[in-house]
């Protein structure tokens, strides 16, 4: 289960390193199961996740994503590219 928990995180923070917005100021590498990354209108970018139904933790100007499964971290990164060009 943790080879599982850490792949997906992986797979999450090396998809969102790929996307490429002027909003994203910096993404953490972590030794845990989420990504924390700095983003400009980050509350903002939270309650539209939100409203999307993409329950993620807004920490000030920070983000806290868990990853999830392949299908959920799939959904989460097309909702969150939708979200950054809206905000």
């Amino acid at each position: 289960a943790i080879k599982m928990v850490v792949a997906s995180k992986i797979e999450l923070y090396t998809a969102l390193k790929e996307i490429k917005s002027d909003k994203i100021e910096k993404i953490y590498e972590t030794h845990t199961n989420f990504v924390f990354m700095k983003v400009k209108n980050a509350k903002q970018v939270f309650d539209k996740m939100k409203e999307n139904s993409i329950i993620i933790r807004n920490m000030g100007d920070y983000l806290r994503i868990t990853a999830g499964s392949k299908e959920e971290n799939e959904k989460m990164l097309e909702t969150f590219k939708k979200v950054l060009e809206e905000v």
